[in-house]
């Protein structure tokens, strides 16, 4: 049980475009080291501390991880949640989220499409994509703290 949890954290998301060099190498570096840099939340490896007692995992997967919400907030006007509708029946917190958090966000559209991955698009005020972030092994509370955190930001 142990071991699927620690396999489920290291496949951990939320997902950010990597630009510089520098980024490009980091990235690089996290997937030899069993990480995605792109997917892995830092509170997944909090989650992993509780599980593993290794030091030198837990500092990797921190140097990897990026934390909920970031600065990719920045410039948010609108979200669009695009997901196939089986993935949207099949994965328990997405279900959970679509069910009973969706509406609570104004700025917040849903987008079924057939085999696209639960992913949130990012937009700002002239409809321009300014991130995309997979969602695909978010828990419920992960995909509300960062929508909140946009709504937080819109509000400011």
């Amino acid at each position: 049980q142990k071991f699927c949890l620690f396999f489920f954290l290291l496949l951990s998301l939320s997902s950010f475009c990597l630009s510089s060099p520098k980024e490009e190498e980091l990235s690089r570096t996290c997937k030899e080291r069993g990480f995605n840099s792109q997917n892995l939340l830092c509170s997944s490896c909090d989650k992993l501390a509780n599980v593993v007692n290794d030091v030198d995992l837990l500092s990797d997967c921190q140097e990897c991880c990026h934390t909920e919400g970031l600065n990719i907030v920045s410039g948010v006007y609108s979200v669009v949640l695009v997901t196939c509708p089986r993935l949207a029946q099949e994965i328990v917190s997405l279900r959970n989220f679509i069910e009973k958090y969706s509406t609570n966000y104004r700025f917040l559209t849903l987008k079924y499409r057939k085999w696209h991955l639960p992913t949130l698009i990012l937009n700002n005020d002239q409809d321009e994509t300014l991130e995309s972030v997979s969602i695909d092994a978010w828990r419920t509370e992960d995909i509300v703290s960062f929508l909140d955190t946009i709504a937080t930001s819109l509000q400011s």
